[in-house]
């Protein structure tokens, strides 16, 4: 990908699966990136908050919590509950491990972040502008599945909003936030079961072990120590 005008190799693209433990237990949930320029570690333990979208304070304008939920309900709940949820999306489009007219797993699952990553960074403006871009370098192109199911992704979304989902707003080192570092923002599906979103009160909620599920990721290269959903 094109990153802030630098072809960049993704490190990671796709679903997260994080552990959130609190005093009711430990809970698996699927999220994505939401939060391109700052790094999360695998298997590091962060201090969250778990939000509503519409109580995040927006760092800018273009970060759009609301379109991306739409987003991510229509493509990954229809999956996670079956039969339970409509979704507005073609389900050729739906996030599994299984592979559709639109793509394998792994590429629906690297188009819907690379779509969450435009639509939070440049507001949805396509991928051949802004901070977020397509490659067209020969040599590392971005796979051109890829490119077009994010833009059926960005397109799917554009006008839609819900406030059905988990933000998970992270940071490590210290248990008071203004004093800790800040980690990559998560945001996922909204799950029916376990600790639910605190709007704008802070929760005790601990997120650890960040680790891949196996939907939707592409490991480019091995170079770095440390790991983070982007390069």
């Amino acid at each position: 990908m094109i990153e802030k005008g630098v072809a960049t190799d993704a490190y990671f693209v796709g679903v997260i699966n994080i552990q959130l433990i609190t005093s009711q237990g430990t809970f698996n949930r699927e999220t994505l990136c939401v939060d391109l320029f700052t790094d999360i570690n695998l298997n590091t333990t962060y201090y969250t908050y778990d939000s509503l979208p519409s109580a995040v304070p927006p760092s800018d304008p273009e970060k759009d919590l609301l379109s991306v939920s739409w987003l991510i309900d229509n493509a990954m709940l229809p999956v996670m509950y079956p039969g339970q949820y409509t979704s507005a999306l073609n389900s050729a489009y739906w996030i599994s491990t299984s592979s559709t007219t639109a793509g394998t797993g792994a590429q629906r699952g690297e188009a819907l972040q690379f779509a969450v990553w435009d639509m939070t960074v440049d507001g949805g403006d396509g991928f051949s502008s802004g901070q977020v871009q397509a490659s067209t370098i020969t040599g590392e192109l971005t796979d051109p599945v890829v490119i077009a199911d994010a833009q059926f992704y960005e397109k799917a979304a554009l006008g839609q909003f819900t406030n059905n989902a988990d933000v998970y707003i992270n940071w490590s080192g210290n248990v008071n936030e203004s004093k800790g570092t800040p980690a990559q923002m998560l945001e996922g599906p909204l799950y029916t079961t376990g600790p639910q979103p605190l709007g704008p009160e802070p929760a005790t909620f601990i997120l650890v072990g960040t680790a891949l599920i196996g939907i939707g990721w592409s490991w480019r290269r091995q170079t770095r120590k440390r790991a983070s959903c982007r390069a």
